[in-house]
C-alpha cells in the first residue's frame, strides 16, 4: 500500500478497495483492474478518500466492461465516496448491489 491504495479480491470474488482513490494510486487501480470482464462488484467501504482521479478510474473501469458487455456494480460504499457520487451526480451512473 505505498500509494496509500490497498487492492484486494475478497472469497466472494468482488474487490475490496480500501485507502486513498486518487491521483497517486489512480494508475494501481487501472492496473490491477484493468483485465477484469463481466459482472464486477467493488467493495469501497474502505475508501477514505476519492478525488476527480479515482472517480475517472471508476468511471473509465464502469464504461470499458460496458462496452465488453459487462458491468460495474458498487456494493458498500464510504460516506465520504457515498457523497462524492451524489455530489457529481455518479450515483445516478453506476449499478449498485
Amino acid at each position: 500500500m505505498a500509494d496509500g491504495l490497498d487492492i484486494e479480491q475478497g472469497p466472494d470474488g468482488s474487490y475490496v478497495i480500501g485507502g486513498d482513490l486518487d491521483a497517486h494510486s489512480a494508475t494501481r487501480f487501472e492496473s490491477a483492474l484493468g483485465g477484469v470482464a463481466g459482472t464486477v462488484v467493488l467493495d469501497l467501504s474502505g475508501v477514505d478518500f476519492a478525488d476527480s482521479s479515482g472517480l475517472r478510474v471508476l468511471l473509465a473501469l464502469h464504461r470499458r466492461l460496458e462496452a465488453d458487455g459487462g458491468q460495474l456494480v458498487l456494493g458498500t460504499v464510504s460516506a465520504r465516496v457515498e457523497r462524492l457520487l451524489s455530489l457529481t451526480g455518479l450515483d445516478q451512473v453506476f449499478s449498485r448491489a
